[in-house]
């Protein structure tokens, strides 16, 4: 996506139209929830500043297409009245997930507070330390993945497993999945607890951080290099007794 020359308003806020002069203005849905009188004045905001149109993408983002680059600024204060999150074109892709044991049949866990958690987790790191580009991470609450866990740079899927003749709930950790680009499914690399899911994911993130050379590296490329089965022995270092792997 390229920055865009906008008569009032911030470029990277706005992301190009084939069509010249006009743009989309897209927003992220944290766990894919968005109340109905939200949705009600979004309406209201597309038929003002667009065309009339909403649309949602695969990433649990929704966004108002058509709009002139004229009411740019105009569009956009209406949607941060909202308390709406404008992901630009410098935004890091959405956080994915599934419904979960709130309504769904099937699920094993719980995964709308955990998204939540990891969105504040990625917020407070992005600040401070920065993110791999365009990270994209995903969770499920069940092997169905709803959520297609497998094709992100990170993903979690709720499971049972048993280990040391014990059995546990909790998630299995999935690296290296990639759509956008050369499309590969990652692999699953462990199985850890609720309560370890976070700090697992920041762990992640510190190893990427501390063994690539390429400051620009993508985080499914640098797993590719480094390799699934020496990426879990960083992983078992840090994490000791608190996760469980299935390559090493």
């Amino acid at each position: 996506m390229g920055l865009c020359d906008l008569k009032n308003g911030r470029s990277d806020l706005f992301l190009p139209q084939k069509q010249a002069d006009y743009f989309r203005l897209r927003m992220a849905l944290p766990a894919g929830d968005l109340k109905a009188d939200t949705l009600e004045a979004l309406s209201e905001i597309a038929d003002k500043f667009g065309q009339g149109e909403i649309r949602i993408t695969p990433r649990h983002e929704i966004e108002i297409p058509f709009i002139h680059k004229n009411v740019t600024q105009s569009a956009y204060s209406a949607v941060k009245a909202l308390a709406l999150q404008v992901i630009g074109t410098k935004q890091r892709p959405n956080l994915t997930a599934c419904p979960g044991t709130d309504t769904c049949t099937t699920a094993i866990s719980e995964t709308r507070t955990l998204c939540l958690g990891i969105n504040k987790f990625l917020d407070e790191t992005e600040k401070h330390h920065g993110l791999p580009a365009g990270l994209r991470i995903a969770i499920s609450g069940c092997p169905n993945e709803c959520s297609h866990v497998s094709v992100n740079d990170i993903g979690f899927v709720g499971a049972a497993g048993a280990f040391g003749g014990k059995r546990y709930s909790g998630f299995e950790v999935h690296v290296g999945g990639s759509l956008p680009n050369n499309a590969r499914t990652g692999e699953r690399i462990a199985f850890v607890s609720r309560e370890d899911l976070i700090p697992t994911l920041r762990d992640l993130l510190a190893i990427y951080d501390e063994n690539r050379e390429d400051k620009a590296l993508a985080f499914t490329d640098f797993v590719l290099e480094l390799g699934v089965e020496q990426l879990s022995r960083h992983m078992e270092r840090k994490l000791n007794e608190r996760i469980w792997f299935f390559r090493i």
